[in-house]
């Protein structure tokens, strides 16, 4: 009796044969951060130039005093309030766009590479969409489940901060769990759409599908690569902690060394991502018979074939 192979050890063969995959992961999620990070930066300077802080507020920022330095803080960014939603009103929605564009450009790509198969843009485009989307109202959520709870601490004489810790920790929990399931799911339809060429709606339809048919195998991928990205964390922050020491002696030194870090961290992880995607396109190719990847096609050829 033969034993199955490994969806991982295959996973990771088939990104290592073709650096293209790779690469191309790398470079849209790179080039994505970096314009996001440029756009950020001179937004942030364009508005800190437009606030005008009083020399109360200058020698309470140079206190060294943490309470004072916050006041001062809360004060000027209550004067530039107007500015700041403005900035917002408009960066924010350009980063989702970029965000959107540059991924499902990438997502095409690697998905061709990894399968041998064309894949429907507009399918992925608008699951990069679905996710940006998902991502706003998670936000929105989390923001409104803070507020509420900040009304419901604050009820009597004085405020409980234990009663407001202890509910913003089930806020989180429960809206990161529920934006991190969806993300899932709109990541498996990805896949979904490239194995049996359904559209946006149907390969969404399909991946929950399989999510409950195969949800062990899945999970058990995910589980795995979960702790190597953790693994992989830990080791780019000792490493940056160590030599910690430096910033007094050598700052320029140490900068670049966290600097090198950060991006041998990304690149890393990076592999690991697209390498958890090619696991997934492994366990769900057609060879495994997922019934929620049938299509009118494969279903007429298994037909036939069981007729001969």
């Amino acid at each position: 009796m033969t034993t199955p192979p490994n969806p991982i050890s295959q996973a990771f063969r088939r990104v290592l044969r073709d650096p293209a995959i790779l690469l191309t992961e790398i470079v849209w999620r790179w080039s994505f951060g970096g314009i996001a990070f440029l756009l950020l930066f001179f937004s942030i300077l364009t508005l800190l130039g437009s606030v005008n802080a009083t020399p109360l507020e200058m020698a309470a920022w140079r206190s060294n005093n943490p309470t004072v330095m916050a006041q001062a803080l809360a004060n000027m960014l209550g004067e530039a309030g107007p500015k700041l939603l403005q900035t917002a009103a408009w960066v924010l929605p350009a980063i989702t766009l970029l965000w959107i564009v540059f991924g499902a450009c990438g997502r095409v790509f690697t998905l061709n590479r990894i399968t041998g198969r064309d894949v429907s843009f507009r399918s992925i485009f608008a699951l990069q969409a679905a996710r940006a989307l998902l991502v706003w109202l998670a936000g929105v959520a989390l923001i409104a489940a803070f507020i509420f709870d900040a009304r419901i601490s604050a009820r009597g004489n004085q405020p409980d901060l234990f009663l407001y810790y202890a509910l913003a920790f089930w806020s989180v929990a429960l809206v990161g769990g529920f934006w991190a399931s969806a993300n899932w799911y709109l990541s498996l339809a990805a896949i979904c759409c490239q194995e049996s060429g359904a559209g946006f709606v149907k390969g969404t339809t399909q991946a929950f599908r399989l999510g409950r048919a195969q949800g062990g195998d899945f999970g058990g991928i995910s589980l795995i690569f979960g702790i190597l990205r953790l693994v992989l964390l830990a080791i780019a922050f000792v490493l940056c902690f160590l030599p910690s020491g430096l910033m007094g002696t050598a700052p320029r030194g140490y900068i670049a060394w966290v600097v090198t870090v950060s991006l041998v961290y990304f690149a890393v992880s990076d592999f690991l991502y697209i390498s958890r995607m090619a696991a997934y396109v492994i366990l769900a190719k057609p060879g495994n018979e997922n019934p929620a990847l049938d299509t009118p096609q494969r279903t007429q050829r298994t037909q036939r074939l069981e007729t001969i």
